[in-house]
């Protein structure tokens, strides 16, 4: 295996327990002068393997100690969401049929809006397991 070989697959596994990484914590940790090209090569790897998780960064300011202002990476991954199934829905009609009280409420029938009954329905099936933002704080 070569070395880059070796680099890829240590960052990759490093983000996949849910870390993330900055060129110097790359360096550090796993001997990684060239994080960026690292990650151009997982990304690629990624997309044409069709994974279901991409690498993302942020960009975070800093002020260096000369009081010039830069910015650096931090890369993470994120899961992607699967294509919805529309094939799979149950049609409005039955689950009224089913439960006819399914729109009703004390206060009487209720307009529901449509994507947020597409999106109960997909966290009833798919779980509440959606990918969260990455929250750099």
């Amino acid at each position: 295996m070569s070395q880059i070989s070796s680099q890829n697959a240590s960052i990759l596994a490093h983000l996949r327990t849910g870390n993330t990484v900055t060129q110097t914590e790359a360096y550090h940790a796993f001997g990684c002068t060239r994080l960026s090209a690292r990650i151009y090569d997982l990304r690629k790897r990624l997309e044409d393997e069709g994974e279901k998780e991409a690498i993302d960064s942020v960009s975070i300011p800093f002020t260096a100690r000369s009081g010039k202002k830069g910015r650096y990476c931090r890369y993470y991954l994120k899961r992607l969401q699967s294509e919805f199934d529309y094939q799979s829905m149950v049609p409005i009609e039955d689950m009224i049929e089913d439960d006819p009280d399914f729109f009703k409420t004390e206060e009487g029938p209720q307009e529901q809006d449509p994507c947020d009954l597409a999106h109960d329905y997909q966290e009833m099936v798919y779980g509440s397991d959606s990918p969260s933002e990455y929250d750099p704080s």
